[in-house]
């Protein structure tokens, strides 16, 4: 069985490349794979009802992004196409088989007609017809409640972003009936307010509803048409339906009124009981939850919106003239969220949609424009002035009726997605160049719009910068390097990406002031986040002032250098020894020399104060008990003092030895200071352990302290 105007897109997997995966969980993941077998990989982590992302082996990414969901998750989490064929559910009612936005039908009886929710609030929003219905038939994603009136069937299909009914009035004798004058809904929401708010008395643009005051549903502006079709066959066998009208179809306004939670619709009398009016007769208000991202634009019906009202005879393009209802140009229009390349670099970008009807066998060329954005209130008169200038075109035919995969691309595609990147959405728009006869006359699959994006993140300025360990300065902060004995200084930076998983390189460029001796060096195949590092390799002058900064490059991108760091080069050491002094005086000089005495004794703390003896650049000192000291105090201020505590632990000489350390590192002559330790106090205590059984410990010592044994404490 056909359905007219039911439409699936298939959408197939992603070809994995031999031997790579054709998924990974996250984006790292996807990334690391990718690199290692040469191939695209999916980051499911960014799967959505419409887009996929895949992880390239360059290191950038590719979305492939649908305007109309393609696909929603099931209760068991995993991913199904979208499939609005209805099925009845174990209470009776009817849903269509996988959809984004949860559509509920009545399966007879005095409950809710249609019951919608909208994500992510999960807000409701149920419509009642005011009888009973009876059982409906089923046909695709069409549900059909016959003779609600006498003469008059109710059809709801479902719709991707909510659903579509229509009152079909099949007979002149229906036509005649009073209570088609004036037909009354109800609608009902747990969590929504009433939905008066936004109807007019006369041809109303719509009802808005929504919680506290948001707008999760819109019922559209109603109309009617009837039945009459094109008399050209070359544009297409359409025929109106529950959805659309098709193209000779004779439409008129209908007027809403709200009154609390009842939505009446008003038919035009005339179109309602007119002689040449062909039968059946659609009236419809359509529901939709607010999160289409498609529309069209039409010449003839310049305020006019295609948000909610004729949606389902597909995106059309071009110039159509019909005996029965004259000349009608179209424009469709799509927007796209940015949301998976925002504030990356967009590298190349193209459009792709399905041709499925084209007037004429003769290729005829159609246009990508971007336009401004669209909403629910889009016509030709706020749209068809926002239209920029050509981006891609294609040429091409379908009078045959073969759906046609269409591409447009080029750099100009490419630079609108890319200056858009840091925008929420970006709006594309498809015209005919022949816009003034029926040849340029196209229609096309509304869900099948897809945009294709590679895009990859620049990486981030290079910090931390340092050399030889000494943080980035300038002017008075510049940090002093040493080249003594041949030392080659070596700079480091960190790198980091957006891009979890990517290998970045570092390129690292110096100079002196002069504009001499200047150099680079390359850092390649550094893990995101980590430290790269280069040594310079150029012969530095002592005496003089350099520079030297950082990029970072993954491939594909390269940031901005980052600030310079200067540096200057001293290779003079401190010329001579520090002066060390006792602090406190328990271990000063001479009278500690051993010639004149031996001072306090073991286990006694002594302070020592070392001085820079002149040097001015001294930034700190070395010191030890062996002849080359290894640590390390810092000076109190350039060319200034530092002190250090000291407990001798056994008797006789101690030889402390302490040299300068300079703001280039350079170190200075070693000075011994030498002292001579006492014994100190014997011992007040002390335990030999040596008792071999009891409860205590005997103390040997000069005072009788035993020492108790607790707990499980024994002698072995």
């Amino acid at each position: 069985m056909v359905v007219p105007g039911l439409q699936v897109i298939v959408v197939s997997p992603a070809q994995a490349t031999p031997g790579c995966p054709g998924s990974a969980a996250s984006t790292a993941a996807a990334q690391t794979a990718a690199r290692g077998c040469d191939g695209r990989v999916e980051d499911l982590s960014m799967r959505s009802e419409t887009t996929q992302v895949f992880a390239n082996p360059n290191g950038g990414f590719t979305a492939e992004q649908y305007a109309a969901p393609v696909r929603a998750r099931r209760a068991d989490g995993s991913w199904a196409a979208i499939d609005l064929t209805l099925r009845r559910n174990v209470d009776g009612t009817v849903s269509p088989t996988v959809t984004t936005t949860p559509l509920t039908l009545s399966g007879g009886g005095t409950g809710p007609l249609a019951t919608v929710t909208a994500r992510p609030d999960q807000d409701r929003f149920a419509m009642s017809w005011p009888g009973k219905l009876p059982r409906p038939t089923l046909a695709g994603d069409t549900a059909t409640y016959p003779n609600v009136l006498p003469g008059v069937d109710l059809q709801i299909r479902a719709q991707r972003d909510g659903f579509a009914q229509a009152l079909v009035v099949r007979t002149r004798e229906a036509a005649a009936n009073p209570a088609l004058k004036k037909i009354k809904f109800t609608t009902a929401g747990a969590d929504l307010g009433a939905t008066a708010a936004a109807a007019s008395a006369k041809a109303a643009p719509g009802v808005r509803a929504g919680a506290a005051g948001a707008t999760s549903y819109q019922v559209s502006a109603s109309a009617m048409w009837d039945s009459a079709k094109a008399d050209d066959p070359s544009l297409g066998d359409e025929r109106s339906d529950v959805a659309r009208p098709a193209l000779g179809a004779r439409p008129a306004p209908v007027t809403m009124e709200v009154a609390g939670a009842d939505l009446y619709v008003l038919p035009d009398p005339e179109l309602l009981t007119s002689t040449e009016t062909a039968l059946p007769l659609y009236i419809d208000p359509s529901v939709a939850t607010g999160s289409a991202h498609w529309t069209m634009i039409n010449s003839k019906h310049a305020d006019q919106q295609y948000w909610t009202y004729d949606r389902s005879s597909n995106a059309k393009t071009g110039y159509v003239v019909d005996a029965v209802t004259g000349v009608q140009m179209y424009r469709s229009m799509w927007d796209f969220s940015t949301n998976d390349w925002r504030g990356r670099h967009v590298t190349k970008a193209q459009f792709y949609v399905d041709l499925l009807h084209s007037y004429s066998c003769t290729a005829s060329n159609s246009e990508l424009h971007q336009t401004g954005g669209i909403n629910s209130g889009t016509t030709w008169n706020t749209n068809a002035g926002s239209w920029g200038a050509t981006l891609a075109n294609a040429s091409n035919s379908s009078c045959k009726d073969v759906a046609t995969t269409t591409e447009f691309a080029g750099q100009g595609v490419t630079n609108v997605v890319s200056a858009t990147a840091n925008d929420a959405t970006v709006t594309l728009g498809l015209r005919s160049t022949n816009e003034t006869s029926n040849g340029g006359w196209k229609k096309w699959n509304e869900n099948s719009a897809k945009l294709v994006v590679e895009f990859n993140s620049v990486p981030n300025t290079p910090d931390t910068l340092q050399i030889d360990g000494k943080p980035c300065g300038t002017g008075a902060s510049a940090p002093f390097i040493s080249t003594v004995g041949g030392h080659q200084p070596v700079i480091t930076a960190r790198l980091s990406d957006a891009d979890p998983a990517n290998q970045l390189n570092a390129n690292f460029e110096w100079g002196a002031n002069t504009g001499v001796d200047t150099g680079w060096a390359r850092a390649p195949g550094i893990a995101n986040g980590a430290t790269a590092w280069a040594t310079i390799t150029t012969n530095l002058t002592p005496g003089t002032t350099y520079a030297f900064r950082a990029n970072a490059d993954d491939g594909l991108d390269t940031s901005a250098f980052s600030g310079w760091c200067e540096f200057q080069v001293d290779n003079a050491a401190p010329a001579v020894a520090p002066k060390v002094e006792s602090a406190d005086g328990r271990y000063a000089l001479p009278g500690c020399d051993g010639r004149l005495g031996w001072c306090d004794g073991v286990g006694k703390v002594g302070s020592f104060t070392f001085g820079a003896n002149g040097i001015a650049d001294v930034t700190g000192y070395l010191y030890g008990f062996t002849s080359t000291p290894t640590s390390t105090v810092a000076a109190q201020a350039l060319g200034g003092s530092a002190t250090i505590a000291f407990t001798p632990m056994s008797p006789g000489i101690t030889d402390l030895y302490v040299r300068s350390v300079d703001r280039a590192g350079n170190l200075g002559p070693v000075v011994d200071y030498r002292f001579f330790v006492g014994s100190g106090a014997p011992p007040v205590s002390l335990w030999s352990l040596g008792d071999g059984s009891g409860a205590t410990a005997a103390d040997t010592g000069s005072a009788d302290h035993p020492l108790a044994l607790t707990g499980n404490v024994g002698w072995s």
